[in-house]
């Protein structure tokens, strides 16, 4: 990914042993263009073969796992 220029390696501020990889502007685009085509196969696989019901449980279902995510 650093090679194709999508993302770039930064030192760790706070950890010397660490390394923090950034999204390059060019990687944020080619990641936009492949949300798309990436939603459209997981309806498609997912989606697409699930009836109201069963949308609903799922819904339920995963609103009880999820976590809110933060970084930094």
């Amino acid at each position: 990914l650093v090679e194709e220029g999508l993302v770039r390696r930064l030192e760790a501020v706070s950890d010397g042993r660490g390394v923090v990889i950034a999204i390059t502007e060019v990687g944020l685009a080619r990641l936009a263009a492949a949300i798309p085509v990436h939603l459209k196969g997981v309806s498609k696989l997912f989606i697409e073969r699930l009836d109201d019901d069963e949308l609903e449980v799922l819904e339920r279902a995963l609103n009880k796992v999820s976590v809110s995510c933060s970084f930094g």
